[in-house]
């Protein structure tokens, strides 16, 4: 309270209908919050698949409101709102190359191979994120332990990438979203010239 002037209390249009009502639900914001209270960096975002609806949105590391100024040098971006931004989809989309698959055969790949950490393609190395290689990895496997060498080697052995990328459109993969006035989700980008794509190419998609 400033000194010298007394509080007020405004409720003008408080109950009013046609404020902004949130899709956000607590208990399902409150899961979120709790999963996500050892993440360093990063973000959770829960939304519904049949409206777009978020249900839950945070954001990590988290900053306290009193401490503003604090933040402003800080080299974890602590004021950034990773909800809101552009990332690489990351191995959901390991769902999305088996998803091509399963339309183009109508059945799970019985393909194997080995992961010894990393596989080499077209002159570049693509790690995965088992440093030590996950071993024999079957699509079973694959899936459970999020192997980045198996969907690669499944890429190029047995999969077409304008058969990826056509049923990657579809699901509105790199499509903008609208969230709220003035608030939408990034862009993405999804690989265009690929009429002779390079195996480098092909991995990188996979």
């Amino acid at each position: 309270q400033l000194t010298g002037l007394s509080p007020t209390f405004e409720d003008e249009n408080y109950y009013a209908k046609n404020g902004l009502g949130l899709t956000i639900d607590a208990e399902i914001q409150r899961i979120a919050e709790d999963a996500a209270s050892s993440l360093e960096k990063g973000a959770v975002v829960v939304s519904d698949v049949k409206t777009g609806q978020l249900r839950a949105l945070v954001s990590r590391p988290d900053y306290d409101g009193a401490k503003i100024a604090d933040y402003l040098e800080s080299e974890n971006a602590e004021l950034l709102n990773r909800c809101y931004q552009s990332y690489n989809i990351g191995s959901i989309w390991k769902l999305m190359v088996l998803a091509s698959y399963l339309e183009d055969n109508g059945t799970l790949p019985t393909f194997t191979t080995e992961c010894p950490g990393y596989i080499d393609v077209g002159g570049q190395r693509f790690a995965c994120h088992k440093d030590t290689g996950h071993g024999i990895v079957d699509c079973k496997t694959a899936v459970e332990q999020s192997c980045n060498v198996y969907f690669i080697q499944l890429a190029l052995e047995e999969m077409e990438l304008d058969r990826i990328v056509d049923l990657a459109a579809r699901f509105g993969v790199g499509e903008s979203r609208y969230l709220a006035p003035g608030n939408t989700v990034q862009k993405g980008r999804l690989p265009s010239n690929y009429k002779r794509p390079t195996l480098a190419l092909i991995a990188n998609t996979a």
